[in-house]
């Protein structure tokens, strides 16, 4: 029962110092969001196997 209420602890905290962190941290974090954006969808069409859009 411990562990969850750590580790939400933990995760709270970092948030509140990547934002106390500046500019630099914040568009970073929003840097990797918009790569993963881009790259998921040219993996999945570089990988084998058939695709099924639906």
């Amino acid at each position: 029962m411990y562990i969850p209420i750590v580790v939400a602890m933990a995760a709270r905290q970092n948030v509140v110092e990547a934002l106390s962190g500046g500019w630099l941290a914040i568009s970073a974090g929003g840097a990797a969001v918009a790569a993963s954006f881009v790259l998921v969808p040219l993996l999945r069409r570089m990988a084998p196997g058939d695709h099924h859009d639906h």
